[in-house]
């Protein structure tokens, strides 16, 4: 069953955890690392342009219940629909992922900041304790100061970080990039750099 299988991709027993202590970095039961046929398998509604995949859940409720009414059983199912597709504890998400040789070298997920802290409950019970948790103040660019975190779990074959507050003060993020990905983007960026003729 889709659900138990999506749920199950984020939440699991400490006894799974101690089995297997490298869990695989994943989203929605989609590691990194797994091919652009992959990622359309598990997440159909998924939509691709170029490198770059995103998936907002109101587009698979729509698909599986109609339009949006008052109806109870419509109601009904785009309550299972978000549930299906939530990010953990945090409903409301949004998916991105960024595709390099055809295979799923970065996931970023948006979410409300009211799920924030739940959200690292999970990675915790799934990633164990974190590399970093920092909590600091940040401000916007109207000059508007706020209480933000970042925690990051890294690994020699990833990394997973998440803030609190990060597209804006209403929307943490949460990244989930492979080694090899975040190299090769690195790299890319240095030779584009090199290649760069304007004076600096």
């Amino acid at each position: 069953m889709k659900v138990a299988r999506l749920v199950c991709g984020f939440c699991f027993s400490a006894a799974a955890f101690a089995a297997s202590p490298t869990h695989p970095l994943e989203v929605l039961g989609v590691p990194l690392g797994a091919s652009a046929e992959k990622l359309h398998q598990v997440i159909p509604q998924i939509k691709c342009y170029g490198a770059t995949c995103s998936f907002d859940p109101i587009d698979a409720a729509i698909a599986q219940c109609g339009p949006m009414s008052s109806n109870p059983g419509v109601l009904d199912c785009y309550a299972q629909a978000g549930s299906e597709y939530a990010f953990g504890p945090a409903r409301g998400a949004k998916y991105t992922a960024y595709l390099k040789d055809g295979r799923v070298g970065e996931f970023r997920v948006t979410f409300p900041i009211a799920s924030a802290d739940e959200v690292v409950s999970a990675l915790k019970e799934q990633y164990g304790p974190p590399s970093d948790d920092r909590e600091f103040e940040a401000q916007n660019r109207l000059g508007l100061k706020f209480h933000n975190r970042a925690v990051a779990w890294r690994r020699a074959d990833g990394e997973i970080t998440v803030q609190r507050r990060s597209i804006d003060v209403d929307t943490g993020l949460a990244t989930f990039a492979a080694a090899w990905y975040s190299s090769g983007t690195a790299d890319d960026q240095e030779i584009a750099g090199k290649s760069d003729p304007t004076p600096q």
